[in-house]
């Protein structure tokens, strides 16, 4: 069974239901995330394992913080491989991709949802 896409009780709960800090930590993911696998991609063409290795970790953390399971576990297979020297991961930096395109619909979806009415 894949992982969530975004946990958002999770994140609420980790940042004490202080939606702005939500708001500032999603968005800081997200910026961060387009650097990094940018940076991982990179890596992964240059066949620098232990760079895909780094980035790799770095995501896995981000999306930890930022409520986002099904990247963190991507990000996690991706290290795991980066780690034995194995360069055949480029299947799952697709995958890293289409989950995070997951994950900002589902955040967006979230916040226009919880948007305050005017």
């Amino acid at each position: 069974m894949p992982a969530e896409v975004f946990q958002l009780e999770e994140i609420k709960r980790r940042c004490m239901d202080n939606t702005q800090l939500v708001h500032r930590v999603l968005a800081s993911f997200r910026l961060s995330f387009i650097s990094d696998l940018a940076q991982l991609e990179i890596h992964f063409l240059n066949g620098n394992t232990e760079g895909v290795a780094t980035v790799a970790h770095k995501i896995k953390g981000s999306a930890a913080n930022a409520a986002a399971p099904a990247i963190r576990e991507i990000a996690k297979q991706i290290e795991m491989l980066a780690k034995e020297g194995s360069s055949d991961h480029d299947v799952l930096v697709g995958e890293l991709q289409s989950e995070f395109t997951r994950f900002v619909t589902a955040v967006s979806r979230e916040e226009a949802l919880n948007a305050p009415d005017e």
